[in-house]
């Protein structure tokens, strides 16, 4: 399981971000109004964490527009 969000590359033009075993995509306006990625990156985990329990796992979260698991 990834710990820390990390910044992958699908080949599009999106932000896909790894994190807890699954990849959640992003605009990538969204991830460069932040002042650096690290700034994107902690949001990302803030929100992700919030939303789910640490035992579910789910793909889909309302900041999101969509996600995909690997």
């Amino acid at each position: 399981m990834t710990n820390q969000p990390i910044i992958r590359d699908d080949g599009t033009m999106d932000t896909v971000v790894e994190y807890r075993d699954n990849w959640w995509r992003y605009d990538s306006e969204y991830r460069y109004s932040f002042k650096n990625d690290d700034e994107f990156l902690e949001s990302v985990k803030r929100a992700i964490d919030s939303e789910l329990e640490p035992e579910q796992i789910h793909p889909i979260s309302p900041i999101l527009y969509a996600a995909h698991n690997r």
